[in-house]
């Protein structure tokens, strides 16, 4: 399906520029808008003719890339794999595995190559491998210039972005890289704590980036730049808004009422700003002064009633639920009894949230199902490690930080785990990438080492 819209922000006495969206129509569960940025008229005629070309010949595209932090659409949806059916007499099978150094962030794939960002030793290493075999294509080393923080980890925590043919990668000290996805070229660095005036928080810089319309939107925390945004291909300054701290939560992009708003969860705030001009829409506090940090990531629900944000946080802020469009927002509810989370985001299944709440310092985590509408808890598995949620047709796939790996029926009746198995012997507390039915995933590090590897889940839708 193609999509033309005004680009109302921009409308001026002599021109008018619109954007041209496509979209796939056989994807399950989720769409995958693949949004062009804006044309004048006379151009957008000539685009649109090519698209409806392109469409005729290669018929829907397909969204199967984890080029970002919690799939295609940031929400944890698994479109293109099917899960094995027979999990009771199924053993783990390991497709290929490689020993990488420190740090929290997570693989992306993109085609058939995996991306990723760690530190073995004083400087970072960007990796390309083959996604099937493990196979070294090629590596660039990167300055890396963080000391320690609260956890003693030196490597990564944000997980990459990759798009239009670049990686970008956000360092511990916040030092930002583009990185040429084929040759492994750096093309530019920031140093963005500095130019912006920015304080790492008590892990350093977390926060994984997204890109809008060919901006590179991230949270910085800067003093009058809160959340910047910069040009892909340049790394240039597009805008600059509001002041807060940052957080280790990640933005997502939202369509509301034809505008495209990117919503984040800073330190202390929860805000919804033009993609295009920066400009904020909607502000509403959340969060908690003191030792505490904002990590889940925010989650759009869209029904019947509207259009929905759910975040959660722990250390007694707890869950909210708020009704938002394009230039307002408001509570529906909130308390810190439904769901607080100290940095797993859960995902969106019949009317119903899935996912881990609880804190992984304190040992207290618990799988829980919910109403998100009121916040009526509908069941709970205690004793279930914090970790990571996924949504793969009716089921759901959660890897622990303890290492555990299980597989859920979506139920809202009851907590209905068909598989639970070990992917790593200890710690594993970023978040993995799937693709095709493999699970890319890596363990926390043991005396500076780690370990990627390769699972195989099931099959390629």
């Amino acid at each position: 399906m193609i999509r033309i819209r005004s680009a109302n922000s921009e409308n001026t006495a002599n021109s008018r520029y619109f954007y041209l969206d496509l979209f796939p129509v056989n994807l399950l569960n989720c769409l995958f808008p693949m949004v062009f940025r804006k044309f004048s008229p006379g151009t957008l005629v000539v685009v649109t003719a090519f698209w409806f070309l392109v469409a005729g010949f290669s018929g829907s595209v397909v969204a199967d890339d984890w080029a970002q932090i919690n799939g295609p659409t940031r929400n944890g949806v698994v479109s293109d794999t099917l899960l094995f059916s027979d999990w009771d007499s199924k053993k783990l099978q390991t497709a290929w595995s490689r020993e990488i150094g420190q740090g929290n962030s997570g693989p992306v794939v993109v085609g058939d190559k995996l991306y990723i960002f760690h530190r073995p030793g004083k400087s970072y290493l960007l990796e390309a491998l083959n996604k099937n075999t493990g196979a070294l294509l090629w590596q660039r080393e990167l300055p890396a210039g963080y000391t320690g923080g609260v956890d003693g980890d030196l490597g990564p925590k944000s997980v990459p972005v990759v798009s239009q043919g670049n990686i970008f990668l956000l360092g511990t000290e916040g030092n930002l890289f583009c990185v040429d996805i084929e040759s492994g070229e750096l093309r530019w660095q920031k140093e963005l704590l500095k130019e912006y005036r920015a304080q790492p928080g008590y892990f350093g810089v977390g926060s994984s980036p997204i890109v809008v319309d060919g901006l590179l939107i991230i949270n910085v925390g800067g003093r009058d730049a809160s959340v910047v945004a910069l040009d892909v291909n340049t790394g240039k300054e597009a805008w600059r808004t509001f002041d807060d701290d940052a957080s280790y939560s990640s933005p997502i992009e939202v369509d509301l009422d034809n505008a495209r708003v990117v919503v984040v969860v800073t330190r202390l705030n929860l805000v919804g700003i033009d993609s295009l001009t920066g400009n904020v829409l909607f502000k509403t506090p959340f969060g908690k002064s003191g030792p505490t940090v904002n990590g889940a990531i925010p989650l759009l629900v869209k029904n019947k009633q509207g259009a929905f944000i759910f975040v959660s946080a722990a250390y007694g802020v707890g869950a909210r639920w708020y009704r938002i469009s394009s230039d307002m927002i408001e509570t529906v509810w909130k308390n810190d009894s439904s769901f607080s989370s100290q940095y797993s985001t859960p995902v969106e299944f019949q009317d119903a949230l899935f996912g881990t709440a609880g804190r992984e310092d304190y040992g207290n985590g618990s799988f829980r199902c919910f109403d998100p509408t009121d916040g009526k808890v509908l069941w709970e598995q205690d004793g279930f490690p914090v970790g990571h949620t996924f949504l793969v047709g009716n089921q759901l796939l959660v890897l622990d930080c303890k290492g555990g790996l299980h597989v859920l029926n979506a139920n809202r009746e009851k907590f209905d785990r068909i598989y639970t198995g070990q992917l790593f012997p200890g710690e594993a507390r970023s978040m993995p990438a799937i693709s095709n039915g493999l699970l890319y995933a890596r363990s926390n590090a043991v005396a500076g080492k780690a370990v990627l590897k390769c699972v195989v889940i099931g099959k390629s839708r």
